[in-house]
C-alpha cells in the first residue's frame, strides 16, 4: 500500500510541475507576442534600446516613445518629453509598492481604515490607468487610427488582446510623425 500511494504521489507531482512549466512557457510565448508589433514599431523609428519592449515596465518606456506627440493628460499634465511621463508612471509604482504595507495595515481600522484603502488604490489605478491611456491612443493616432483610438485605448487597458490586435494592424504602417 505505501509503495502505491508514493507513486501516485511522484506522478501527481510530476503532473504538477509539466504544468507548470507548460503554464511558463505559455506566458512567456504570449508576452513576446503581444510586444513583438510595439517592437517592430519601434525598430521601424530608430528608437534605441527596442528590445526593452519585451522586458516588464520597459514596455511602457519604449511605448511611449513610439509617438512624438506632446504627452498630455487631460490638460493637467504636459510633457514634450515623453520619458518623463514614464518617470511619473515609475513613481507613481514605486509610492504605490512602499505605502502598500502601511495602508494594508490602516485597513484594520472598520469603515475608515478601509475607506481610506480603498482610495489609495484607486488614487494610483487611476494615475496608471490614465497614463497607459494616453500612450495607446497617441500611438494609434501616429498611426493614423484616429477613427478608433479613443475606445481601442480604453478597452486595451482592461482587456489587453485589444491593443495587441489593433499593434498587429499598425505595425507596418508608416507613423504620421506629424500627428
Amino acid at each position: 500500500m505505501g509503495n502505491e500511494s508514493t507513486i501516485s504521489t511522484m506522478i501527481l507531482l510530476m503532473v504538477y510541475i509539466l504544468v507548470l512549466v507548460f503554464v511558463f512557457v505559455l506566458s512567456i510565448a504570449m508576452w513576446i507576442a503581444m510586444q513583438y508589433p510595439f517592437y517592430r514599431m519601434a525598430k521601424r523609428q530608430g528608437i534605441e534600446n527596442a528590445w526593452l519592449v519585451f522586458v516588464p515596465w520597459g514596455n511602457y518606456y519604449i511605448t511611449l516613445k513610439l509617438s512624438p506627440r506632446e504627452f498630455n493628460l487631460f490638460n493637467l499634465i504636459k510633457f514634450e518629453n515623453r520619458s518623463k511621463a514614464f518617470i511619473l508612471f515609475i513613481i507613481a509604482t514605486a509610492i504605490y509598492i512602499v505605502l502598500i504595507l502601511p495602508m494594508s495595515l490602516l485597513s484594520m481600522i472598520p469603515i475608515l481604515g478601509w475607506l481610506i484603502f480603498l482610495l489609495y488604490i484607486m488614487a494610483y489605478l487611476l494615475i496608471s490607468y490614465s497614463i497607459m491611456w494616453r500612450m495607446y491612443y497617441d500611438v494609434l493616432i501616429t498611426y493614423g487610427m484616429e477613427e478608433h483610438a479613443m475606445w481601442v485605448s480604453i478597452l486595451g487597458i482592461f482587456v489587453p488582446i485589444v491593443i495587441t490586435v489593433f499593434a498587429y494592424m499598425i505595425m507596418n504602417k508608416e507613423p504620421d510623425m506629424y500627428a
